[in-house]
């Protein structure tokens, strides 16, 4: 999820249109897998340059965008949902049901852009396969009770589930994009 300052045009946002080319790039957050998506989405795909500020993590990231420190924060969803919800923050680019007018990044001109946010449950690799598959079949039950769900989308999320070998093979093509976005965008340790 893309936040913005509240004050900014309300207008359809081309995302990158407060950056305009030839003027001065914006300064968005950057922490974990947010950092690799923003420098794809605004360095390679918009051809924006834009300069990244660390942050310890999604609070003092949306703490510095609404300090007005930052113009951007690229963040995951569920952290900005309840200041989305206070007015505090403005989502650029999420859908989720429950932000059904919020466009995403592929609507907002950008197709080949792909990134979610995702969370997972692993297990220690030597855990019995009886065990991983009980605990994915009682995730899987709990993902679909009415009260998760509403608790999930409340928070930003949308609950997905799944058999092992999907999400295994999910898991191994995230890291195949991630990999090939590292070496396409030369992103580097710090």
């Amino acid at each position: 999820m893309w936040s913005q300052i509240t004050e900014w045009p309300s207008k359809p946002v081309k995302l990158v249109e407060a950056f305009a080319p030839g003027g001065p790039a914006g300064i968005i957050a950057r922490f974990l897998s947010q950092r690799l998506s923003a420098e794809y989405l605004f360095k390679s795909l918009a051809k924006v340059n834009i300069l990244q500020a660390p942050y310890a993590g999604a609070g003092p990231a949306l703490n510095a965008v609404m300090g007005d420190q930052i113009q951007l924060a690229s963040v995951a969803l569920p952290a900005a949902v309840s200041l989305v919800k206070a007015g505090k923050v403005k989502p650029l680019a999420e859908r989720v049901s429950s932000m059904p007018d919020v466009p995403t990044v592929v609507e907002l001109g950008f197709p080949s852009f792909n990134f979610a946010t995702w969370v997972g449950v692993f297990a220690p690799s030597k855990t019995p396969a009886s065990i991983v598959a009980r605990l994915n079949s009682e995730l899987n039950f709990t993902l679909q009770t009415p009260e998760v769900q509403q608790q999930m989308a409340h928070a930003g999320f949308s609950p997905i589930g799944g058999s092992l070998i999907k999400s295994s093979d999910y898991v191994k093509a995230e890291l195949l994009k991630y990999d090939r976005l590292v070496k396409e965008t030369g992103i580097t340790a710090e």
